[in-house]
């Protein structure tokens, strides 16, 4: 991801024609001037998803009753 973009935003990168680009949300949105970004997004997506993924697998296991708490302090 990030090898991606240093090998894209080096020193030879069109700022002003990526910039001047979002002028037209169509076009934008349709094309891409370097493909390679949108390929270090879809693995940022990527990314989140497993880490939402394994925060979630241990859901199941967290219990949020305040009866434990309380059986905990008597003893």
């Amino acid at each position: 991801m990030i090898t991606t973009q240093i090998g894209i935003w080096g020193d030879d990168f069109d700022w002003d024609a990526y910039n001047a680009s979002a002028a037209d949300m169509l076009e934008f949105c349709t094309e891409a001037l370097e493909p390679a970004i949108n390929t270090g997004a879809a693995w940022e997506y990527v990314l989140v998803a497993g880490i939402l993924g394994t925060i979630l697998s241990f859901l199941p296991e967290v219990s949020f009753e305040s009866e434990t708490i309380g059986a905990e302090t008597e003893e």
